[in-house]
C-alpha cells in the first residue's frame, strides 16, 4: 500500500488553479530555466520570448489564448499580456559596443550614429564648446526670426532693422530680409542668372526665355507680364499716386520709388566705400562713387566724343551743345 505524505494530501485536497496561471508559471519556470542555460545568446533569448509572446495571442481578434479575452486595441491587448501573464514582445537592440558612432563628440569621445544626436549631446553636456559642424540653413533662419521676433500685445510680427519694416509671415520677413543681405539663392536653369526669390525666376524666364507678356497698356501699347506692373505703369499716364510716405506724406507712383524714398528718413549708411570710408544708404550710390576712384570714363558725348565718368555729367554737358546749336 502507497502511503502519500500530508503534504501531497492537502495538495490533493487544496483546489485546483486556474488553467491560466498554471500555464503561466510553467511558462515562466520554462524561460527563467532557459535565461540560466542561454545567458550569453542574446540574440536566441530575444526570440524565445517573442515566440512564447505570440504563441499566447491571436492577433487577428485581438484576444489571449490562455484567458480567452478579447480587446479592442492591440495595446490593450499587449498591456493584459504584460500584467497578467508577464510576457511582452521583445525589440532586439545592439549593445553600445556594438555601435558605429560615426559622429564623435571632441570633448568626451562617445559616439553617435547621428550628428543630430551629437549636436544635442554637446548643447546639454558641454554647453561651453563649440560645435565642429556648421549650423544648417535652417537653424540659422531661426536664429535670425528669433532675433528680429516682436511681441506686441499678443500680436507676434517680425521687425527688419535695417528699414523698420514690419511682417506677420516669417516667409515674407525671410524675403524680404534677402533683399538687404543681397542674397540670391534662385537660380534660373535656362541662362544661369540669379534672383532672390523664386517667384522673380518665374516670372524672368516668362519675360526672356519665353516672351510671354500678355498684359498691354491702353495708353502707349507696352506690354507686361504681370497685371500688377500694367497697373503701376498705367499710373505714370494717370498721375495717379496711390504709394504714401508715413513719415513725410510725400506720394509717388510707384512701390519702388516709394522704398527708395523711405531709405532716406532713416540714418543707416550700410554701403561704405573700401578706398575712403566714405558712406552711402543705397549700393548704387556707391557704385556710382567708385567711379572716382576707378577713372574710368564710361559715358561718351556723341557730338564732341568728350567722356565722362558720371552719367549726370554727361547730360549737363550735352546741355552746352543745344544751346549751341
Amino acid at each position: 500500500m502507497v502511503v502519500v505524505p500530508e503534504k501531497s494530501k492537502s495538495a490533493e485536497s487544496a483546489p485546483k488553479d486556474d488553467s491560466c496561471e498554471v500555464t503561466c508559471r510553467s511558462e515562466r519556470d520554462s524561460s527563467s530555466d532557459e535565461e540560466a542555460t542561454d545567458k550569453n545568446d542574446t540574440t536566441t533569448e530575444f526570440e524565445k520570448r517573442n515566440i512564447a509572446y505570440f504563441q499566447a495571442v491571436d492577433l487577428t481578434s485581438k484576444s489571449c489564448v490562455y484567458c480567452s479575452v478579447s480587446y479592442s486595441t492591440k495595446t490593450e491587448l499587449k498591456n493584459h499580456m504584460f500584467v497578467k501573464h508577464k510576457l511582452k514582445p521583445m525589440k532586439i537592440r545592439r549593445k553600445k559596443t556594438e555601435i558605429d558612432g560615426s559622429f564623435v563628440c571632441s570633448e568626451c569621445k562617445r559616439g553617435f550614429t547621428r550628428k543630430f544626436d551629437m549636436q544635442r549631446h554637446i548643447l546639454k553636456t558641454h554647453p561651453n564648446c563649440k560645435s565642429p559642424f556648421e549650423p544648417s540653413s535652417r537653424q540659422k533662419n531661426v536664429e535670425l526670426l528669433n532675433k528680429h521676433k516682436v511681441v506686441d500685445n499678443g500680436v507676434i510680427y517680425y521687425k527688419c532693422d535695417f528699414c523698420e519694416v514690419k511682417s506677420v509671415k516669417s516667409s515674407s520677413f525671410m524675403d524680404h530680409y534677402n533683399i538687404h543681405l543681397d542674397q540670391k539663392s534662385h537660380c534660373c536653369h535656362l541662362c544661369g542668372k540669379k534672383f532672390r526669390r523664386n517667384s522673380h525666376v518665374n516670372r524672368h524666364i516668362n519675360i526672356v526665355h519665353y516672351g510671354y507678356k500678355n498684359f498691354s497698356c491702353e495708353y502707349c501699347q507696352e506690354t507686361f507680364s504681370s497685371k500688377f506692373a500694367k497697373e503701376e505703369h498705367l499710373n505714370i499716364h494717370t498721375n495717379n499716386r496711390p504709394y504714401m510716405c508715413d513719415l513725410c506724406g510725400k506720394s509717388f507712383k510707384q512701390s519702388a520709388s516709394l522704398y527708395v524714398h523711405k531709405m532716406y528718413h532713416n540714418q543707416l549708411y550700410r554701403y561704405t566705400c573700401n578706398v575712403c570710408d566714405k558712406k552711402f544708404k543705397r549700393s548704387g550710390e556707391l557704385k556710382k562713387h567708385q567711379t572716382v576712384h576707378s577713372g574710368k570714363r564710361d559715358y561718351d558725348c556723341d557730338v564732341c566724343q568728350k567722356s565722362f565718368k558720371l552719367r549726370q555729367d554727361l547730360k549737363r554737358h550735352t546741355k552746352i551743345h543745344a544751346i549751341l546749336v
